[in-house]
């Protein structure tokens, strides 16, 4: 089963600028004395929702760990984007590969391989998607639970 996990956000600051503002007039909060919180409730949205629609809205480093399919694919997800490196999955060995696309690579191994990769943000996706982060943000912020939470995300779909 394929293991995806965050490394950064690229560039991390930018994105979060832009959108606290907005998540501080869905939250009704007024001044900068929760800037902090958001800022961290923000981030934790967009990578949430990007992860539930499979799709980047920001620039992000991700590391999946994945075993190739039979023709030796292996798919990239949320998006895809510009591989940095492909190892075994211990990481002692590079593996050679070759691009199928943004969103898969070919791979001549029959283990799991470790794959880097920073995805490309789709214009079209990030208008479409950011209502929802701002509304998961808020909701978070609200301490709305679970089935309310998943609600918002359902919307990603």
């Amino acid at each position: 089963m394929p293991k995806l996990k965050t490394l950064s956000i690229v560039p991390p600051a930018l994105y979060l600028y832009d959108m606290l503002g907005q998540v501080k007039q869905y939250a009704s909060v007024a001044d900068d004395s929760r800037d902090g919180m958001l800022t961290a409730l923000v981030q934790a949205a967009v990578l949430r929702v990007q992860e539930f629609a499979d799709t980047a809205l920001v620039a992000t480093r991700l590391e999946l760990t994945a075993t190739p399919d039979a023709g030796g694919r292996v798919r990239l997800y949320e998006g895809g984007g510009a591989v940095e490196s492909v190892y075994v999955e211990d990481g002692s060995e590079a593996v050679p590969f070759s691009a199928l696309g943004a969103e898969a690579i070919s791979v001549q191994t029959r283990g799991a391989v470790r794959v880097v990769y920073v995805t490309a943000p789709e214009e079209g996706e990030q208008v479409r998607l950011k209502p929802v982060v701002y509304r998961y943000a808020t909701a978070l912020y609200d301490g709305l639970g679970t089935d309310e939470l998943n609600a918002i995300l359902n919307e990603a779909l």
